[in-house]
């Protein structure tokens, strides 16, 4: 690589770090870059991603392992200014009010100068956004930084001036304060602090974390490498750059007697800081809910949840004490390097910090205590605020009692010793201090050995399980794809980015393949010759490769099927064939054309007396059809099931095929009385009706949608992948699709419903849509002659296939089997086979009798009954069954897993309201 060529790689590659990892193959496959290019940045991506890329540090260290050893080994082009161009890095000479200086660092939104400013007259750090890089996400990121960074006073916080980051600039930039400083550890260690300095620079720091609370902003990135501390002008103060530049001159140890600040810390970098509570549900200032943020060895365990509402201010109280336990010993208290981050999330939320005082031991009591409460795991045990935890810090400077531990008469008089040393006598002085030098020399002894453990352990963990982990790491978010997968219906367009989410994320697991291949031909021989051996002679190494090796067979195994192209199976094809769904849907219910459709919809069916007043908002996913010339109900073309219906010039009645979607008919509020009587000249009178049928219930039942017609193959098809024959005793056709659907269970029927975002109906809006106002045994009358050109049931033409009766009708209808749906008459409510053709589920429990149970006042339903059997009650008759069994009140009784070629539904929708 050039060198120019890697910083573009590097710059463009944390420039997609910054965005949601389900984003970052979109966007720099929009970049539209060289190959080479593009390769490069890919391959940092991947190794950000390997190597705990989440913890927002700058991919220049990620970049450093990419690099040639040419490249490596060049010298960067020093400046040299000719023209008002730097040869090393082509930068400009003014950018608004701004004079450019030098620029004093780079990364991957692009570049920060030195500028000063005119009026008033000042230095300033300038951060300029590389054009090609400026995209409205990016815009959005430095935008926030400003807004908050502008809210904020104090002098622990570097502050905005002047942020210009709209669209209609080519390049955005803000200027913010130019601080001369260096990283908090880099100025510990090379000005040599000790404790009581360390510990006042936190203090301060405490102190400016506790402003912006009170701002309620929250920052969720602290580290030391986020912020800078300065010298003070009476000191020999090193120079550097904005964010920690190396500094050029001799360090100095700042004096612990006098408690005054070694140093001005300020607080960098609040892009990715949110507000505490005004935020909480805005775009602009809040990350995506399932996408963790911060760097992962100062992060808290709420935020390894990625939920933004778990978060309040004792995040930042953890990660002080992560970083006041590295100023203090020199290690952090998790060494996550090349750990990923499900094992860090792991670590962090079920185990306690190790105590500092297991490092070193001089920290044992007040400090050790102050650094444990502040890195408790459950944030109830932490400090509240970040100002109570500088109060205890200064408490243990000034040597009174820290507020973090009881206040026992020993603590108690040991506080007053040190603060008084002339008052206490000598012996007393002299008892305590050897019982304590005899405690701490034995403590000190035993947390050593215990660290050394500790170390050695850690070590051996990291390095014998760190592949294993990633492996389980990948099988894991598999299993939550595939979980997702099955709650992603139905495919309604406000699903569109979750679904597009959901691809990202597979085609990123899956392009981990080939690794896994690799590794598992890597591990065969050695899994092979393991298994050949006696597994009482298998050792605890032989246990562990064939484990992984069957692990790693059964997720490369799982990866082929998901990247597999049958689009009706668990497959990423499958979701984009979803997705696909979804965005038809929202093409045709979506824009100024739709919505002027419902609102005069709306308007027509408020004005109709039948729908009494009804005001019906717009349905998500149906398009209006007008009104059925027959019937005069409205009808609404259910887009995700099919093509949307066409009517015929010559009867006005649609024209169903196997491509045909569903029709759902809006069926007006109503009084009903469910159920049959035998007692004649009363509503639903039927001579000798069922026990379970009478005697009948009056209900009240609130709109909704039925489907006009029982649920086709072709729809069945179209959402679930299923393939049924249809139940036609051997008229099999190629126009099969039109018929119903049939060896249905009832739970297949509930599911392919969930999908569609339909439901089956109660019995009660079953009864009301089959009688469609009537009270007479079946909607077309009294005589079962009146069933000819109603009902598909059995009557000679069945009989001339079966050689039985079985008290069939005395007519032909010329269908031995079932029927295209819509061949027969429909009832006053404009639904075609009510009666005959295929008895269809519904939602109820079988229930012997209508007494003694509630309905619900929307939709009829009955609660279900622990004491009875799962049965299911179907209505309606079929093909194979004489009239008698197809009257309106007739209940028939099916277990739940029984299917057969007489057997479907039709189903239901509630109307959506706000």
């Amino acid at each position: 690589m050039s060198g120019s060529k890697d910083h573009e790689i590097l710059a463009i590659a944390e420039t997609l770090l910054d965005l949601p990892e389900s984003e970052r193959i979109a966007r720099l496959q929009h970049l539209d870059l060289r190959p080479d290019i593009e390769e490069g940045v890919r391959r940092v991506l991947r190794c950000a991603e390997r190597d705990d890329a989440l913890g927002d540090e700058r991919i220049g260290e990620l970049g450093e392992a990419l690099l040639s050893e040419e490249t490596r080994g060049a010298p960067r082009t020093d400046e040299a200014e000719s023209d008002g161009v730097d040869r090393g890095r082509a930068r400009p000479i003014r950018i608004g009010r701004y004079r450019i200086v030098r620029e004093i660092g780079h990364g991957g939104m692009g570049v920060v100068y030195l500028a000063e400013q005119e009026s008033p007259r000042r230095s300033v750090a300038l951060k300029l956004v590389l054009p090609h890089l400026a995209t409205p996400e990016l815009r959005s990121r430095l935008q926030r930084e400003a807004e908050i960074l502008g809210q904020l006073q104090h002098p622990g916080i570097a502050c905005v001036y002047e942020a210009v980051v709209d669209d209609d600039r080519e390049q955005p930039f803000f200027a913010m304060e130019y601080i001369e400083g260096e990283t908090l550890d880099t100025f510990a260690s090379r000005h040599e602090l000790d404790k009581p300095d360390r510990l006042r620079l936190v203090a301060s720091i405490c102190d400016a974390v506790q402003h912006a609370h009170m701002k309620g902003v929250l920052h969720r990135d602290l580290k030391p490498s986020n912020i800078l501390v300065t010298q003070f002008e009476c000191d020999d103060s090193p120079r550097s750059a904005q964010h920690g530049a190396e500094s050029r001159s001799k360090p100095r140890r700042a004096s612990a007697a006098t408690g005054s600040l070694p140093g001005q810390p300020k607080i960098l970098d609040f892009g990715i800081a949110r507000l505490t509570d005004s935020d909480v549900n805005a775009d602009t200032l809040q990350t995506r809910t399932d996408q963790v943020v911060g760097t992962l060895a100062y992060m808290s365990p709420e935020q390894f949840s990625g939920n933004p509402r778990a978060l309040d201010t004792r995040c930042d109280v953890y990660s002080l004490g992560v970083i006041l336990f590295e100023l203090l010993t020199g290690e952090l208290p998790r060494e996550v390097s090349g750990l990923g981050i499900a094992r860090v999330a792991h670590v962090v939320q079920n185990s306690e910090a190790p105590s500092a005082d297991s490092v070193d031991v001089r920290l044992r009591g007040d400090i050790a205590t102050i650094i444990a409460k502040a890195l408790q795991k459950e944030r109830d045990r932490r400090y509240p605020s970040a100002a109570e935890l500088a109060e205890d810090i200064r408490r243990h400077l000034d040597n009174e009692p820290i507020r973090a531990r009881p206040n026992s008469t020993f603590y108690q008089l040991t506080k007053y010793i040190r603060r008084h040393r002339a008052v206490a006598t000598t012996a007393a002085i002299g008892i305590l201090l050897t019982v304590a030098l005899t405690i701490w020399a034995l403590v000190n002894a035993k947390h050593a050995r215990d660290h050394a453990r500790i170390a050695d352990e850690r070590a051996r963990i990291v390095t014998e399980r760190q592949e294993e982990l990633s492996r389980l790491s990948d099988q894991r978010e598999l299993r939550l794809l595939e979980e997702r997968m099955v709650e992603l219906w139905p495919p309604t367009p406000g699903l569109i980015s979750t679904l597009d989410d959901w691809i990202l994320d597979a085609e990123q697991l899956v392009a981990r393949l080939a690794e896994h291949e690799a590794t598992s031909a890597r591990l065969a021989p050695i899994a092979i010759a393991a298994s050949s051996r006696d597994e009482s002679q298998r050792s605890d190494e032989d246990k562990r490769t064939l484990w992984w090796y069957e692990t790693l067979e059964r997720l490369i195994e799982d990866l082929r099927r998901l990247l597999g192209a049958d689009d009706k199976e668990r497959t990423i094809a499958a979701i984009r064939a979803r997705r696909d769904v979804a965005r038809k849907v929202a093409a045709v219910t979506s824009g100024p054309t739709a919505e002027a459709g419902w609102q005069r919809i709306r308007e027509e069916i408020r004005e109709l007396p039948i729908y009494e007043g009804l005001d019906l908002p717009p349905q998500v996913g149906l398009v209006p059809l007008g009104p059925d010339p027959e019937s005069g109900l409205h009808e609404f073309w259910h887009v995700q099931t099919g093509d949307r219906p066409r009517r015929d010039p010559s009867t006005g009645r649609w024209v169903m095929t196997g491509d045909t979607g569903i029709v759902l008919v809006l069926l007006p509020r109503a009084d009903f009385l469910m159920g049959s009587t035998g007692e004649p000249g009363r509503p639903n009178y039927t001579p000798q009706p069922y026990t379970n049928e009478s005697p009948p219930v009056a209900l009240v039942l609130d709109a909704f949608f039925c489907s006009k017609y029982e649920v086709t193959q072709g729809q069945w098809g179209r959402v679930t992948g299923g393939r049924l024959e249809p139940g036609l005793r051997g008229r099999i056709s190629d126009e099969y699709r039109k018929y119903p659907v049939c060896l249905v269970a009832w739970e297949e029927a509930v599911e392919a419903n969930r999908r569609m975002g339909l439901r089956l109906p109660s019995e009660a809006q079953w009864e009301y849509a089959c009688r469609a106002g009537t009270d007479t045994t079946w909607h077309s009358g009294t005589k079962r002659e009146t069933l000819r050109d109603v009902a598909n049931l059995a009557d000679r033409a069945l009989s001339r296939i079966t050689d039985t009766n079985l008290g069939a009708e005395a007519w032909d209808d010329d269908w031995p089997g079932t029927s295209p749906v819509g061949i027969f008459a429909p009832n006053a409510f404009g639904l075609h086979d009510m009666h005959g053709n295929v008895f269809e589920w519904t939602r109820d429990q079988y229930q012997p009798t209508y007494q003694g149970y509630s309905f619900d006042p929307i939709d009829g339903r009955r609660g279900i009954d622990p004491a009875l059997s799962s049965a299911r009650v179907a209505r309606g008759g079929s093909y194979a069954a004489p009239a008698p069994f197809a009257r309106s009140a007739v209940r028939a009784r099916y277990p739940i897993d029984h299917s057969d070629d007489g057997l479907g539904y039709r189903p239901v929708r509630p109307i959506e309201r706000p």
